[in-house]
């Protein structure tokens, strides 16, 4: 990995560690405890959705990532499982 790849890992790791897996979390409890996702929060659900795309490919290339990439990927599929849950009644 290069010095400009290095930078943009630890970029979005750092974006997830101290913005987005909080809010995840977050989002998984209250859908735990029977909320419904609200608009924003589904908006915030695409757009890591979105981000996230390229993380399978980036994985394979940086298998010191794959774990990483995996609990990330578990953690919108709860979200998703439990708030279409909730959505069903």
């Amino acid at each position: 990995m290069n010095e400009k790849e290095l930078g943009i890992v630890l970029a979005v790791i750092k974006d997830f560690a101290d913005h987005r897996i909080p809010r995840l979390l977050q989002l998984e409890a209250n859908i735990s405890e029977g909320a419904k996702l609200s608009e924003p929060d589904m908006v915030y659900l695409e757009q890591c959705f979105e981000i996230s795309k390229g993380s399978p490919e980036f994985a394979e290339k940086h298998s010191e990532y794959k774990e990483l990439v995996y609990k990330v990927a578990n953690l919108y599929h709860r979200i998703t499982d439990l708030a279409l849950k909730n959505e069903q009644g």
